[in-house]
């Protein structure tokens, strides 16, 4: 993030609970304008960490930075930071407008100011028709906008948002995604944001974080993550992978030889986790699989039987045995004359920069 202001810097932060770790040496920077994203499984460690930096848990080790002051065991309110939680946790008994203004009034602005605030922020969240309603006659996606627009109004200095889409239904996910997305372009605000849905974090993100077993795995733009995994964690969480065993062999060029069991020669890119000797894996795309006409070569290729065929409408899933054992999908162009049947023997080819070599575990 050059030339930003950094807002949040997390250094080796961690959390104990007796024997049980939560968090582990967790370190990254979130830039003045950034939306960063903590994507992960349950358990994973993403919620423990927003949770830490929203000065609701404190850390058993490591240290948070806000705007460059020093706020590990700060109080919440001493953060300048904004929540969006799930439930939406909005007063039932306030209208919109007192629900957004409630912030501001706990910092005792002038009820001048406070109005104005309000009547732009909820502009903003287009919401303006309805700021003298209450809560329970909005639906779902405007309750989630109401929630927006309180954490909004005061103008923190980061956005933390657990999970805000998870109640809602995939057509309304969809739409407060692009409202989400609308207002961080508008407004430029810096973004906390948490979630387990891959595409949530793929569409909104500026960069990902991304956690397993405690620990951040990797981090990086989506493309970073979705072309460039360090792990086959990486590889099966972001999208899927096809990863084969593999014994890495010496490098040629840019890229490094490898052979599978079954004595298949291979090629693919290597990343600064990628093992120079001795066992390893390979991760190809299902997309990146072509199946191979007569006379036609590839960098890579490999024989199998198919084994199933399913149509998803515009792609076709395609799942192969290889020569040797395994299983390797292929996700192609549905076609309506191909004709695949179970047991037909294929030949399957790819790319030399479509498979990454990584190690066999985490790095």
């Amino acid at each position: 993030m050059v030339d930003k202001l950094v807002k949040l810097s997390v250094r080796n932060v961690g959390k104990q609970y007796g024997q049980i770790s939560a968090l582990e040496g967790a370190t990254f920077d979130l830039a003045e304008g950034e939306f960063l994203t903590l994507l992960g499984p349950s358990g994973s460690g993403k919620t423990t960490l927003l949770m830490i930096v929203a000065g609701l848990i404190i850390p058993t080790s490591g240290e948070v930075m806000i705007d460059g002051r020093e706020a590990t065991n700060a109080p919440s309110r001493d953060r300048d930071i904004g929540m969006v939680f799930q439930s939406y946790a909005l007063f039932p008994h306030l209208t919109v407008a007192e629900n957004v203004a409630f912030p501001l009034e706990m910092r005792k602005l002038p009820k001048r100011e406070i109005e104005q605030r309000v009547r732009e922020t909820l502009d903003l969240v287009q919401l303006g028709h309805l700021a003298d309603r209450l809560p329970a006659r909005l639906s779902g996606g405007q309750q989630q906008r109401v929630a927006l627009a309180r954490a909004m109004v005061y103008r923190p200095s980061i956005i933390l948002m657990d999970e805000p889409l998870g109640a809602l239904d995939k057509k309304l996910r969809e739409h407060m995604q692009n409202e989400i997305r609308r207002l961080h372009r508008e407004l430029g605000i810096t973004v906390l944001y948490v979630t387990h849905d891959q595409d949530e974090a793929m569409g909104l993100s500026d960069r990902i974080c991304l956690m397993n077993n405690a620990r951040v795995e990797q981090i990086g733009t989506p493309s970073d993550l979705y072309f460039r995994p360090r792990t086959p964690f990486a590889a099966n969480f972001i999208g899927e992978s096809n990863l084969l065993p593999i014994t890495v062999g010496p490098t040629i060029g840019e890229l490094r030889s490898v052979a599978t069991s079954a004595g298949a020669n291979l090629v693919g890119r290597t990343v600064d986790s990628s093992p120079s000797h001795g066992g390893a894996l390979l991760a190809v795309r299902p997309e990146r699989l072509k199946l191979m006409e007569d006379g036609q070569k590839a960098d890579n290729e490999l024989t199998g039987v198919v084994r199933e065929t399913v149509m998803l409408g515009a792609l076709t899933r395609i799942s192969i045995e290889p020569a040797g054992g395994g299983n390797l999908v292929a996700l192609l162009l549905t076609s309506s004359d191909c004709h695949l049947r179970e047991g037909e023997g294929v030949r399957i080819g790819w790319d030399a920069d479509a498979g990454i070599v990584l190690p066999q575990h985490a790095v």
